[in-house]
């Protein structure tokens, strides 16, 4: 009779390869993201509504406009929601944009280093 492996003992792929992206890089974001609306007062849903009362206004008629063009009447109620959310939507977005663009330079930066070593090695 042949041996069989249980499905238990063999290894799964996500154990075996590293993940592409860390996991710390989304919580860095966020966590920069929390700090900004903090710095700009921003500490709980009174202090939103309150500072930013014009944009998120702006927002909610806008979304609610573009919703009600769209959907008629559910369109209308989620857009004036989701248009409520916009200011702080647009900050996070803001800063998962800014810091992909730093990890992207250095990045290159390193790449660009390397290529340089290489190539002048290459031409001793």
């Amino acid at each position: 009779m042949a041996y069989h492996r249980s499905s238990a003992n063999r290894l799964r792929l996500s154990q075996v390869l590293p993940p592409v992206q860390p996991p710390v890089q989304p919580q860095l974001s966020n966590q920069l993201a929390i700090a900004l609306l903090e710095r700009f007062g921003i500490t709980d849903l009174a202090s939103y509504l309150r500072l930013w009362r014009i944009p998120i206004a702006l927002c909610v008629i806008l979304g609610a406009c573009i919703g009600a063009f769209q959907a008629g009447l559910t369109g209308f109620a989620l857009g004036g929601l989701l248009g409520a959310l916009a200011p702080a939507g647009l900050v996070w977005l803001g800063v998962v944009l800014v810091h992909a663009a730093i990890v992207l330079a250095i990045y290159f930066a390193c790449w660009a280093v390397i290529l340089e070593v290489g190539w002048s090695i290459l031409h001793l």
